[in-house]
């Protein structure tokens, strides 16, 4: 990439804060990204000196603060673009659904998952206009990716929830479909639905939250499977 991305590191261990600004800026490289990057030490040092940035490597347990909880008020501001979670503790990573971060890089597991951390987020970038195309009958249905929130079968039947509220129906199966989209990042939560994992703002084993509030039971055949594959995306194993 030719153009010059901002990175912010907010972590209150100045050393490992320097290890993560090195291991970011290799990284990056071999991702064909560059990045200038700052480094705070608290949220009140950032506030008063960093204006936008389009990703946020950002520790949870910060002194005196949550991660999570400050990003929040934070990000409304339209200060913050992306947020990639940096902790020691790998237990936080479905509570920070709620931010909808890129992903959640274990501190124990520095170099694999940073390495997965920005392969999905050039994988971001590239999929803003990324299309996919399903066949229907002898017709072939084209869809942004990005567009689609999430799938549901009704009979012969498969309904696209749009973001923009538009629902878009084509006659098809949902496995068949499912083979299509599910490397793009759509999780099944029961037989006849699939929710692309961008807009899930939260998760239990049991029910799935959106971004718009929409709320979706996970049948017990798919917790495990979906539970697996949500903690794959966001940590890059199932471990």
């Amino acid at each position: 990439m030719d153009e010059k991305l901002k990175a912010v590191i907010l972590d209150d261990d100045k050393i490992f804060a320097e290890v993560l600004e090195n291991r970011i800026e290799r990284a990056a490289s071999e991702h064909g990204l560059d990045f200038s990057i700052q480094s705070f030490q608290s949220v009140s040092e950032l506030e008063s000196n960093a204006a936008e940035c389009d990703i946020l490597f950002l520790d949870i347990e910060l002194s005196g603060y949550n991660g999570m909880e400050w990003v929040q008020k934070w990000r409304s501001d339209k200060k913050i673009r992306n947020i990639i979670f940096v902790s020691a503790y790998s237990e936080y990573v479905f509570q920070s659904f709620d931010c909808q971060p890129i992903a959640f890089v274990r501190k124990t597991n520095l170099p694999e998952d940073l390495d997965r951390a920005l392969t999905l987020y050039r994988k971001k970038i590239s999929e803003r206009s990324k299309i996919v195309l399903i066949p229907e009958g002898k017709k072939t249905r084209i869809f942004c990716v990005t567009d689609i929130v999430y799938l549901k079968g009704s009979g012969h039947y498969v309904e696209f929830y749009m973001t923009n509220g538009d629902v878009r129906i084509l006659r098809g199966k949902m496995n068949s479909i499912e083979e299509i989209i599910e490397q793009y990042g759509f999780v099944r939560v029961k037989i006849s639905c699939l929710i692309n994992v961008k807009y899930i703002s939260g998760m239990n084993k049991k029910q799935i939250m959106l971004e718009s509030g929409e709320k979706f039971r996970v049948s017990p055949k798919y917790q495990e499977q979906a539970y697996e594959k949500l903690k794959i995306f966001m940590l890059g194993s199932g471990e």
